[in-house]
This record gives C-alpha cells, sequence and structure tokens, in this order.
C-alpha cells in the first residue's frame, strides 16, 4: 500500500509547465534523501535501500558512493583498532621461522 506526501507547491508555480518538473523533481529528491537519512542512521539494510529505490544492491552501493555515505557500519574506533590488528598480525606472520 502506498502513502502519499502533501507538497505545497509555490504559486508561481501552479498552472505552469514547470509544475509537473517540479513536482516529479521533489518527489526523487525526497525518496533519495529519506533512504539515505535512514541508511545512514542504520535503520535500512543495503538490500531493502536497494528495493526503495528500484535498484540493484550493486548501483545502490554506487549511489551510496555518489552521495559519500560509506557501506561500512564502523563505530568510532572500530576502524583503527581493525587496522591496528590488521598490522600486528602482518607483522605476526612476518617473523622469521613463520
Amino acid at each position: 500500500m502506498s502513502k502519499t506526501i502533501e507538497l505545497t507547491i509555490p504559486d508561481e508555480f501552479v498552472g505552469t509547465p514547470f509544475e509537473q518538473e517540479y513536482l516529479a523533481t521533489a518527489q526523487q529528491v525526497i525518496k533519495e534523501q529519506t533512504v539515505l537519512r535512514l541508511y545512514q542512521e542504520g535503520k535500512l539494510s543495503t538490500g531493502r535501500g536497494a528495493k526503495m529505490m528500484g535498484m540493484s544492491i550493486h548501483d545502490f552501493m554506487q549511489f551510496l558512493g555518489k552521495h559519500q555515505v560509506s557501506i561500512f557500519r564502523y563505530e568510532q574506533g572500530e576502524l583503527e583498532a581493525d587496522l591496528e590488528a590488521a598490522i600486528s598480525a602482518a607483522k605476526i606472520n612476518k617473523q622469521p621461522g613463520k
């Protein structure tokens, strides 16, 4: 079931050829920004975001990149901890006799 959002069109656009373009653009921007925000807040998975945008997961990941939204969900400090662990593991594996 679809839901409707009400949008007020500025008076100068009502009844002009620009009205439909305004509405179509507003609908697309609202959809994109809503999905981006929900994804950033961790409320949407990559798969669900892709479905909401009518895209493949691959295309959705590119869409996220285009909007500078990372597909990686690291909390502050987690990425650095993983990097340090990887560096430590690499050093251990490079020791002579291993």
